[in-house]
């Protein structure tokens, strides 16, 4: 995991009293350097989501849908300052196999984001509903 660091401001008033060029360059590089080195850290470990942006993984296990293939669950949404922008399924597996991404809707309101996933099948060429199911599912809920 890897967090980007806080930007430093850099201001006049901190180098009024620097009278040479070596000087300035040592007030100036430790703070600069400081910063390259965390920054280099960051992008080479690996931006994660839960420390890098607005947004969260959401795990949903056993997720049963009807005999019409709708199911529906809910997320708590952790960032209550910026509502979700969007919700994206990153993974659905049944019994452990992959399956086709649902069709997936989602509304948010006081802190919590309900999803609503309509899975569904090819049967024959022909796109239909699927049967009551028992899913898992890893869902990318972001603010904006």
């Amino acid at each position: 995991m890897s967090v980007l660091p806080p930007i430093k401001r850099f201001t006049l008033e901190d180098y009024s009293t620097v009278t040479t060029i070596p000087a300035f360059c040592a007030k100036l590089f430790y703070p600069l350097n400081l910063f390259m080195n965390a920054t280099y850290s960051a992008l080479n470990n690996g931006l994660t989501i839960q420390s890098n942006m607005i947004g969260q993984i959401a795990q949903v296990s056993s997720i049963t849908s009807n005999s019409s293939g709708i199911a529906t669950t809910t997320v708590n949404w952790n960032y209550p300052q910026t509502p979700p922008i969007g919700v994206v399924v990153m993974n659905c597996t049944v019994s452990g196999q992959g399956v086709m991404f649902p069709l997936t809707t989602w509304n948010y309101n006081a802190g919590v984001v309900k999803v609503s996933f309509q899975f569904v099948t090819i049967t024959t060429g022909a796109v239909v509903t699927d049967t009551a199911k028992t899913y898992n599912l890893t869902l990318l809920v972001s603010g904006g």
